[in-house]
């Protein structure tokens, strides 16, 4: 029998969790503790969780936000998102997989949880009721549902089994103030930021959500929101409090009782982050950056940790107090080597950047196969010496006591050139594009030309001049790998027999497997574009019901969706008519071979681009006389684009059935 037990006095919101929070509203006081409180415990009810969450990053209208988090550039706030989600910091919380059986003695929903991505950044302009100076709950869950209606952001995704997929992390600019049932940002007892959920909206279903106020100098959250060195550091913290507590507790937001679909949850303590609130780490992300983020709490390991595995060791942040006007100091302590007196632990560059001072003409090899930052302490002879964390491998291996010149070469390997008697290699293994600090410089390299002169007859003598010339070292032209999946827009099945073409440079076409993946190698850093084109394959998706469903949207019985709207566009002037529906049948009977918009398009699909930075997506449009299928533009890359992804529409396929 299901019992159903209503919640402790951390009663839940509607739509959002007010204790979902990264400051001053918990503790209420004292000593913020190193460890997760006495028996906390998180227990399973039955509820959804993320498998693969997708980020959508949204910034809420004009104003002034910190530079991370209004720009895709390293280090910022999307790349922390797609950074992290394909970490270590994530692969832990496959413990709160849902293929057991919940408390109350339902099945759960059969998930697992892994890694995720970043989408995109999208800056919209909230209409003028839902963007005041204070903005509700309320507003936002509004707004957020009208942009995503009206096309402005892109739609949930799902898992295939229709579990909902999508984040969407919205960031608002300084001097907004965001309130939450009775409850304020930024001030004594209020909040940091939540998370919330949206209730089933038709034609998206549950849309899940996080609201991250201004963190910036006099938004008064820069100083109870965490004690990071930079700003930018408690952003991350907080962001990773909510983006973990979404994966393992989605549907919080609408959850009134210890049932479904509340998820992982402790009665006493609140979500995965309320237990260990405030107490960061930092964890190395898949493309090299250090961030720093909360700890989550583990019931394997009964404790609050950053991840379950070989990672840098955590900054911990002890006696975070609380104060009557909210504000939070926090005394930081470091790691220090017992054999060298310092006044500060140097924070190393992350990605395999090591730094060596030999004396003393030798040959000596570095060789680095660790994947996370080692900390290089060096002893009192200049010897390099190593201190890995926990569970890191890393060997330096040197003879050579002289400063070797360091030029660092593509493809993620240094390499050491050193002058006179000199060399010395450094190969890290990291697959990374990695932050170098090392200095190129020219190598120079005597060459010998000999100028003789001579006499008629012997004996010969001859007169050498040595003369050294200078001969800088050729940079050779770097190439990148673009990939990606195209999947359809609904059911999110892949998409196989894609062709795609890069534009603007001269590389062979390519095309989907059959798990829609593709793969571009060979690119080099330039302005172009990916364009994915596909005919044919059409099945038996485009019926009768497609037209009945166009029927249905024009006489107001149905509302489509903007995929489905493009895919109801069939005769490709913008307008949804009845001449869309005439078409529609025409072709479901074989009185067509092609679609107008199809032959319009040179393509029977479309592709709506889901880029992660620094692509920039090119929506699909259609006037009449022009088409765009879809496409993503690339600026002059640095390193390898992973996860550029689509989502395929077949024209005509307004039921989304296709296969």
């Amino acid at each position: 029998m299901l019992i159903i037990a209503t919640l402790s006095s951390r009663a839940l919101a509607r739509h959002s969790n007010p204790l979902l929070v990264g400051g001053p509203a918990r503790p209420a006081a004292g000593a913020l503790a190193l460890a997760a409180p006495a028996g906390a415990h998180l227990t399973y009810y039955g509820g959804r969780v993320v498998s693969n969450i997708q980020v959508v990053q949204v910034l809420y209208g004009t104003g002034s936000y910190l530079p991370q988090v209004s720009t895709t550039s390293s280090p910022s706030m999307a790349t922390f998102y797609q950074g992290v989600l394909n970490s270590p910091y994530v692969d832990w919380l496959n413990e709160y997989n849902t293929n057991i059986i919940a408390a109350g003695g339902t099945a759960g929903t059969n998930q697992s949880i892994g890694r995720g991505s970043f989408t995109a950044r999208y800056a919209i302009t909230p209409s003028t009721a839902n963007n005041h100076s204070t903005i509700d709950d309320s507003n936002i869950e509004n707004e957020l549902a009208a942009q995503i209606q009206a096309g402005n952001l892109p739609l949930p995704t799902t898992d295939a089994a229709g579990n909902p997929n999508t984040y969407y992390a919205i960031f608002f600019p300084h001097g907004k103030t965001i309130t939450l049932g009775g409850s304020a940002s930024c001030v004594a007892g209020g909040f940091c930021a939540y998370h919330g959920t949206i209730a089933a909206i038709p034609g998206l279903g549950e849309i899940y959500y996080g609201v991250h106020p201004d963190m910036q100098s006099g938004s008064g959250c820069e100083t109870g929101c965490g004690s990071a060195a930079t700003a930018f550091g408690n952003y991350t913290s907080v962001a990773s409090h909510e983006l973990v507590e979404t994966i393992t507790d989605c549907e919080v937001g609408i959850a009134q009782f210890l049932a479904p679909p509340l998820a992982w949850y402790d009665n006493a303590n609140g979500e995965i982050g309320d237990i260990c609130n405030g107490q960061q780490g930092s964890v190395v992300g898949s493309d090299g950056v250090t961030y720093t983020v909360q700890k989550e709490f583990s019931n394997l390991a009964n404790s609050c940790i950053v991840t379950n595995g070989a990672s840098p060791t955590p900054t911990r942040t002890p006696n975070f107090t609380n104060t009557q006007t909210g504000t939070r100091t926090a005394t930081r302590t470091g790691t220090v080597t017992p054999t060298i007196t310092q006044t500060a632990t140097p924070t190393p560059t992350p990605v395999n950047t090591a730094t060596r001072t030999p004396t003393a003409p030798s040959t000596g090899t570095v060789t680095s196969t660790n994947t996370q930052s080692p900390t290089l302490t060096p002893s009192p002879v200049n010897t390099p010496t190593q201190t890995p964390t926990p569970a890191n491998t890393g060997t330096v291996t040197s003879t050579n006591t002289q400063s070797p010149t360091l030029t660092p070469s593509p493809a993620n390997t240094a390499t050491q050139t050193p002058t006179a008697a000199s060399t010395g290699t450094a190969t890290p293994t990291n697959t990374q594009f990695p932050t170098v600090t090392l200095t190129p410089t020219a190598t120079q390299t005597p060459t010998a030309t000999n100028t003789a002169t001579t006499t008629s007859s012997p004996p010969l003598s001859a007169t050498a001049t040595i003369t050294a010339t200078k001969t800088e070292t050729p940079t050779p032209t770097s190439t990148f790998q673009v990939d990606g999946t195209i999947s359809y827009y609904r059911g999110a099945q892949g998409v196989s027999g894609v062709n795609i073409s890069v534009l603007g440079a001269s590389l062979p076409q390519t095309t989907t497997g059959v798990d829609g993946s593709y793969r571009v190698p060979g690119v080099t850093s330039g302005n172009w574009q990916i364009a994915p084109r596909k005919t044919g394959d059409q099945g038996a998706a485009i019926t009768a019901l497609d037209a009945a469903y166009v029927l249905e949207a024009l006489a107001g019985h149905r509302q489509l969706d903007p995929q489905q709207t493009l895919a109801a566009d069939v005769t490709g002037d913008g307008i949804l008519d009845e001449s869309d529906v005439q078409r529609i049948l025409q072709y479901s009977v074989g009185l067509l071979p092609q679609l107008p918009a199809a032959e319009l398009c040179a393509s029977d699909w479309l592709f709506v681009p889901a880029p992660v930075p620094p692509a920039t997506p090119i929506a699909p449009s259609l006037t009449g006389s022009t088409c765009q299928p879809g496409a993503l533009a690339f600026p002059p890359l640095v390193g390898d684009a992973t996860g550029e992804n689509f989502q395929a529409i077949l024209i005509g396929d307004v039921t989304g059935n296709w296969r």
